[in-house]
């Protein structure tokens, strides 16, 4: 049983399902949910977790995730649901947790000439930069300056500045400094992130094109369904990008199902969950696309990340 301080008990849900907190509405039980409304009791809590040992995971949106439903996960989940945003001449502060939709329409209104391309995408500021979400044309890497982490292994706050020259150390297609670490146990909690943006446009301008945007992704992309967004990472292949959706198409498998999980139809690179999947229905499809691909010399790597 894990032991949590009085003066936590109130932020904690030991019974809470993460399939709740994910865009897949697939998930089971954990050590339990740290639910934090502003990142001083996070900083705190990150600190008292690292101090004894307690595995834990930030989690934003739950839009880039597959958790298992079929065993214990023994981890805390932390979510940190402040929405702090500060403007400083042309430069924004805000917190890890905020919603990047909520980002971009503030700086839509600001005139800040910024992310409105990167409308309808459901996830945290946080979550954006530790996977470099983005399009073709843009990514959140793009007008970041400082990003403010908490090492665990120091439990300290570290700052990392990122500039034109340094950017390529800590960004790249799909990955940042921050999940590649992850990946070798070393984590850093992204807290705040500082952006600096040039340009201004007339708002009427920038909420054209961010509607806009949300128009072409509604008309493209399954947002009706539950779903983790992008499953594969595009393929660069002989200096050439092969898009991920076209090589699952072209291998067979748009409208695949299995049980309550399916290859969306309008987006093959989607797998949905139309009909109250398991962790094993929609990890099934990825296996199978996966070897597919690798039987036909395509080398498809996930987007989404898996907890198990």
């Amino acid at each position: 049983m894990l032991k949590i301080e009085e003066s936590y008990i109130l932020l904690f849900k030991r019974d809470l399902n993460l399939s709740s907190l994910t865009t897949y509405k697939i998930g089971g039980k954990s050590l339990g949910v740290f639910i934090f409304n502003n990142s001083f009791d996070l900083i705190r809590s990150l600190v008292y977790f690292s101090k004894r040992g307690i595995p834990y995971k930030i989690i934003g949106k739950g839009s880039n995730l597959l958790v298992t439903d079929e065993e214990l996960i023994e981890k805390v989940f932390i979510i940190n649901k402040e929405r702090y945003f500060f403007n400083y001449e042309n430069k924004v502060l805000v917190n890890s947790g905020l919603e990047l939709q909520y980002f971009i329409k503030k700086l839509i209104e600001l005139n800040f000439d910024s992310y409105q391309e990167l409308a309808g995408i459901p996830a945290s500021v946080g979550g954006s930069v530790f996977n470099n979400a983005g399009i073709p044309s843009i990514e959140i890497s793009q007008y970041i300056t400082k990003i403010y982490s908490f090492n665990r292994k120091k439990r300290k706050i570290e700052v990392i500045e990122i500039n034109n020259k340094n950017k390529s150390n800590f960004f790249s297609y799909r990955n940042s400094f921050f999940k590649e670490e992850a990946f070798n146990n070393n984590f850093y909690d992204i807290l705040y992130i500082e952006f600096e943006f040039n340009n201004k446009k007339p708002k009427e301008e920038l909420l054209r094109i961010y509607n806009k945007t949300w128009e072409k992704r509604i008309l493209t992309q399954p947002l009706n369904v539950p779903s983790c967004g992008s499953v594969f990472k595009n393929v660069l292949l002989n200096n050439n990008i092969l898009r991920a959706w076209e090589i699952i198409d072209k291998l067979g498998f748009r409208g695949y199902t299995f049980n309550g999980a399916k290859v969306s139809e309008k987006h093959p690179n989607f797998i949905v969950n139309f009909n109250n999947a398991k962790f094993k229905d929609v990890y099934s499809i990825i296996q199978k696309i996966k070897n597919t691909a690798k039987l036909n010399n395509y080398n498809l790597d996930l987007e989404v990340e898996i907890i198990k």
